[in-house]
Formats: C-alpha cells, sequence, structure tokens
C-alpha cells in the first residue's frame, strides 16, 4: 500500500519507475535496472522501513492499490524481472513454493551433488529434511563429529581448570 500513496503523491518516482521498463514482445514488462541474484528487479526509494524494495511488488501495489500482510506477489509469466501487472497475483508462501515446484524451478532440486561433490542419491547418502531440503548424509555426519569433538574438547579444558583451581 505505501507503493501507490508514494508514487501517486510523487510523479517523478512514477516516471523513473517507468523508465526502467521495457516491454518485451513476450507481453513481459522487463526490468532492466537494479536486479538481485534471483533476477528480481530492485527499485529503490525511502520508506519508513527501507529504500530498497523489489520491482513487481512496487508495480501490483501501483496498479491494484495494495498488497494484503502475509501475502506474496507471484508472477503467472515465470520471469523474475517482469513488472506487467496482467502476469502478477497475489498468494500465500504454501502456493509460491507449489507454484515453483508446478513449474520445475526449483533449482536445488535439479542439483545432483552437494557443495562438496558428493552425488546425491537418496538410497545411499541422502536425507529429505523439513521441506523436501536434501541433505547429504555425508556432510551431515562430518558435521556433526565436528560438532562432537569441539563440545568434547571445551568439556576437558573445563574439567582442566576446575582441576588447576
Amino acid at each position: 500500500m505505501w507503493y501507490n500513496r508514494i508514487m501517486e503523491t510523487d510523479n517523478s518516482l512514477t516516471t523513473r519507475f517507468f523508465t526502467k521498463v521495457e516491454k518485451a514482445p513476450s507481453g513481459c514488462w522487463e526490468w532492466k535496472a537494479s536486479k538481485d541474484r534471483d533476477g528480481y528487479g530492485n527499485f529503490n526509494y525511502p520508506t519508513s522501513t527501507s529504500s530498497v524494495k523489489r520491482a513487481h511488488r512496487a508495480s501490483y501495489d501501483y496498479f491494484y492499490g495494495g498488497i494484503p500482510q502475509g501475502e506474496q506477489v507471484l508472477h503467472k509469466c515465470d520471469n523474475p524481472s517482469c513488472v506487467n501487472p496482467t502476469h502478477l497475483y497475489l498468494g500465500d508462501n504454501q502456493q509460491n513454493v507449489n507454484d515453483r515446484e508446478d513449474r520445475n524451478r526449483n533449482h536445488k532440486k535439479n542439483k545432483t551433488h552437494c557443495p562438496q561433490g558428493h552425488p546425491f542419491d537418496t538410497i545411499h547418502n541422502t536425507s529429505v529434511g523439513r521441506g523436501k531440503l536434501r541433505r547429504c548424509s555425508i556432510c551431515t555426519k562430518a558435521s556433526q563429529k565436528k560438532a562432537d569433538a569441539k563440545r568434547r574438547s571445551k568439556k576437558t579444558a573445563t574439567k582442566q581448570g576446575e582441576n588447576n583451581e
């Protein structure tokens, strides 16, 4: 809602927003300015909480007049840099997750190896945790051994300190 109020009262802000948009043949309105690492546009202007907001949220709020608390702005077009309001719709976090899964956009799901190079193989060395997140069992065990050794080391140091007193 704050986007709408700010953009309605500040024509220069509205003008600045639309100079960063290029209409593509696909119907998407591509955000051509700053983007985050996931490809979502960043729109910079001062607000009470932050100076940078996602451009697709600004677009939705400007054209439809607000984003209810707890709602997310989702893309029909699968293009994170799109700010075309007809390609945007509201949904909750679960709808966003389901949408990502349905459209096979979960880049982590497509990974075949953990960051240390161990293959993801659900039968031998991969466990599936909360939210269907895969974890490499080899790396998990190594991490647990390291944490256990650190705890034992602290216990030993504490006991030695008490004995020296």
